[in-house]
């Protein structure tokens, strides 16, 4: 074990680097100049466009550039913002907290669900119970964030007089407030997770229930619910792990649509601003943060498969 999780942690970096490579690179490759963002739609001469490409760095060979935001990330100096030239770091500090909770409160909401549903799917094959779940997942694999999204603010204004609050309150300041403004947008993010879950728990359910295994425990006279949850269900959790693993670093990108659309002041919402305004160390350090996160998580996920299922064996 200490042996894999070593090879494992010294390929982390390499990989890392990689991506920061592929990360600079396509963003230097998009539409549009970070100085005309910059200046804006104010009249400006090609000196001024010069010295605004100068003062942000742009000026240098690009192979320098990258040279200088890896040291920044290396010593954690994220630099400045190209827009309002305020530090990187301290926003994305204060941004991130809320992004985490809306990713595990719609994980959490995910598996709640998600799994059980997908259970009494399995032990309720081709019943109408079955169709409807089936149905229900479906739904949730073929209709788009943003469009569930808003949808549910129409819905909520239009019957309920809700609407997205215009200041969020964290969880630490007001727990009451700050999750009924995240309890919508987790159920939205999460519908598609939900499906994916349900309908992979199904499968898995009804794989296992005709093992040689289960009819033995049967057989014993373990009790059906023991047979279920104690035998079948832990053993087909081992692929749903590796999808709610990926799911969760997925959603960590997801919040990107489902923030801008409630207004939310997380990281995916200074995302879509920096975007807009050709941000480059903002765009680039976020993205290189999820990928960094999403790598940790299938380490993590393959040393949870150990003990979900002693049989596996770390060389």
């Amino acid at each position: 074990m200490r042996q894999y999780v070593i090879r494992r942690l010294l390929l982390f970096f390499p990989t890392l680097i990689l991506v920061s490579l592929i990360i600079f690179g396509l963003i230097r490759v998009v539409p549009g100049d970070a100085a005309l963002a910059m200046l804006g739609e104010s009249d400006f001469s090609d000196e001024d466009l010069q010295l605004a490409r100068e003062y942000l760095g742009l000026d240098s060979p690009l192979h320098l550039q990258y040279i200088n935001w890896i040291k920044g990330i290396v010593t954690a100096d994220l630099g400045l913002s190209f827009q309002d030239q305020t530090p990187i770091g301290p926003e994305i500090v204060r941004r991130i907290p809320l992004t985490l909770e809306l990713a595990v409160l719609t994980m959490f909401f995910s598996l709640v669900l998600a799994v059980p549903i997908g259970v009494i799917s399995a032990l309720k094959q081709d019943s109408w119970v079955d169709y409807a779940i089936r149905s229900f997942s479906v739904l949730g694999l073929t209709m788009p964030t943003f469009w569930v999204g808003t949808i549910v603010i129409m819905i909520l204004s239009i019957f309920f007089d809700w609407i997205p609050a215009l200041i969020f309150r964290n969880f630490w300041e007001d727990p009451r407030v700050n999750f009924t403004q995240l309890i919508f947008p987790a159920l939205v993010l999460g519908f598609f997770a939900n499906a994916v879950t349900a309908r992979m728990t199904r499968a898995q359910m009804l794989e296992i229930m005709r093992f040689d295994y289960i009819r033995t425990a049967r057989a014993k006279g373990l009790h059906e619910q023991r047979v279920i949850i104690g035998h079948a269900l832990r053993n087909a959790l081992l692929p749903v792990t590796t999808i709610a693993g990926l799911q969760f670093g997925a959603l960590l990108s997801g919040t990107v649509i489902t923030e801008t659309i409630f207004g939310l002041p997380g990281l995916g919402r200074l995302f879509v601003s920096s975007v807009f305004e050709r941000d480059y160390p903002v765009l680039q350090t976020i993205t290189l943060l999820f990928a960094g996160l999403f790598l940790a998580l299938n380490l993590l996920i393959d040393l949870l498969y150990g003990w979900l299922d002693p049989r596996i064996r770390y060389q």
